[in-house]
């Protein structure tokens, strides 16, 4: 039996569907954008995100993918050696 583990980021979906902004917390209706433009702007921290745009405050199913993104812009600025990694806490 062979097992295969595939690993596909938000953005690479939302480039496959040709979709511009995908909602992440339905319940605030915050895009992947508005969490990536906060991620720009300094919020390192799911306490960042959660304090500038009030995301995973109510269900809670967005939390995952609001630190799979904070994780892939620490992953981003690793790879180009522009960001101090060790700023990103998924707290």
């Amino acid at each position: 039996m062979t097992i295969i583990l595939v690993s596909i980021s938000m953005q690479n979906i939302a480039i496959i569907y040709g979709i511009d902004a995908m909602y992440v917390c339905l319940c605030k209706g915050v895009t992947d954008k508005q969490i990536r433009n906060a991620i720009n702007e300094g919020a390192c921290s799911m306490r960042d995100l959660r304090d500038t745009l009030d995301v995973a405050n109510q269900c809670g199913k967005c939390g995952r993918d609001c630190k799979s993104l904070l994780n892939e812009s620490s992953l981003a600025g690793a790879a180009s050696g522009s960001m101090n990694t060790s700023q990103f806490v998924a707290a």
